[in-house]
């Protein structure tokens, strides 16, 4: 069964994820902040990360400049609800990584189960 991993500090948001995950086939673990989320990184073989954009102590930004100093190829989605930074300028940002796209909270259930099913069956690296 195909895992997942996310992080976001909205007990809402990893409740809806887990929902929609279960649904969709697959096993998936949350963490509510950073630290939580690399220790579950460490003990885990997901198939995709979700990070959150924007968390207390150590948001997403800080996370995938972790991610990349590990060389973390792992495809990789963020999501956020804030309109500050779109799709483009989280590709220069997570250059180096397997940046597959960008979820704008409040999500489309339908189509975020779409995205995550193309992203775990079709995890080569983005070039």
């Amino acid at each position: 069964m195909p895992e997942i991993l996310l992080v976001d500090d909205d007990e809402g948001t990893r409740s809806l994820f887990s929902e929609i995950a279960a649904l969709a086939g697959y096993q998936i673990h949350t963490a509510s902040s950073g630290a939580e989320f690399f220790q579950l990184y460490a003990q885990r073989q997901p198939d995709l990360l979700i990070l959150d954009l924007v968390m207390p102590n150590m948001d997403g930004l800080e996370l995938m400049r972790k991610l990349l100093a590990l060389d973390c190829q792992l495809p990789l989605l963020v999501i956020s609800g804030y309109d500050y930074i779109n799709e483009d300028g989280l590709e220069l940002l997570s250059h180096g990584l397997n940046f597959k796209g960008f979820i704008k909270k409040p999500f489309n259930v339908v189509e975020l189960r779409k995205l995550l099913t193309q992203v775990i069956e079709h995890p080569e690296p983005a070039t």
